[in-house]
């Protein structure tokens, strides 16, 4: 666990500041998630929608033999929908086949979903060992004259 919990301080220190004041930060993922063959797994997280713009960021590795790969995925609803459906759909990050990412995000107040896509693969179970944290920013309010 002491590699988790370094892991998701590098997290919350790897995020850029987007020149607003933070409201709130909690960490979304912190471990090792299993995504058996053709099939994946599914985080939901929002952003107030009575705040400021959000960002989602963290890092992400496949433990296992070099050839293991993972695609991950930020999606709204009705992109869930259609990725769930296997039809075509729109991401707010599509990183590809990746074995290790850093990442992170901007997104506007609304719900979405962090996706481990396996359906790729049909042999090979994966495990993603994963810190990825959120924070809310507070809309900024403007001064009157």
């Amino acid at each position: 666990m002491k590699i988790s919990a370094l892991l998701l301080c590098l997290c919350l220190l790897h995020f850029p500041s987007i020149g607003q004041e933070l409201a709130s930060e909690s960490v979304l993922l912190n471990g090792t998630y299993h995504v058996k063959e053709r099939n994946y797994q599914v985080f939901e997280f929002a952003f107030d929608r009575d705040q400021g713009a959000g960002q989602i960021g963290g890092r992400i590795s496949v433990q296992g033999p070099a050839s293991l790969d993972i695609h991950l995925w930020i999606v709204d609803y009705a992109n869930l929908e259609n990725f769930i459906n296997r039809q075509a759909f729109d991401a707010y990050l599509n990183t590809g086949r990746v074995r290790l990412k850093t990442f992170d995000v901007t997104l506007e107040p609304g719900r979405y979903y962090l996706i481990f896509d396996n359906r790729f693969s049909a042999i090979n179970s994966k495990n993603v060992h994963a810190g990825v944290a959120v924070r809310q920013f507070r809309r900024r309010h403007r001064e009157g004259p």
